[in-house]
């Protein structure tokens, strides 16, 4: 399948790991290793990205998206790849920069930085940074 030119359509993950019945997640274990298949599936249906995004909670495990990109870079051929978000405020923006720049070698053209400053009380409470930091 084709899509239009004229824009681009694509998805996103935060590795979502579902609740079950009694309202208990399953582990991270789990859930990380459906997101080669989600890739899969993205590029056989024709889009044109797919963004790791970058939380630190229960239910969305994703802690380190420029390496899920990275393992992506390696094993995709056309799907563009994208970062959304790294944040800047609890990572090393050299670091990654520098991750990123080795997708980009893996995959020319493919891979996007899209970066934020803050993010919820939640993560920054892990890194012991307060919102306003």
């Amino acid at each position: 399948m084709e899509l239009d030119k004229r824009f681009e359509l694509g998805v996103y993950t935060f590795g979502n790991i579902p609740s079950d019945e009694n309202g208990r997640y399953g582990s991270s274990a789990e859930a990380i290793p459906n997101i080669p298949e989600a890739l899969k599936l993205a590029g056989e249906v024709g889009l044109n990205y797919f963004d790791f995004c970058k939380h630190h909670t229960r239910s969305m495990p994703v802690s380190s998206p420029t390496y899920l990109e990275n393992a992506a870079a390696a094993s995709t051929g056309k799907i563009k790849l994208g970062t959304s978000v790294s944040v800047l405020s609890t990572d090393e923006p050299i670091r990654i920069f520098l991750q990123l720049a080795t997708a980009a070698s893996i995959s020319p053209g493919r891979i996007d930085m899209v970066t934020g400053r803050g993010s919820s009380d939640i993560t920054c409470s892990i890194f012991d940074f307060s919102e306003s930091e």
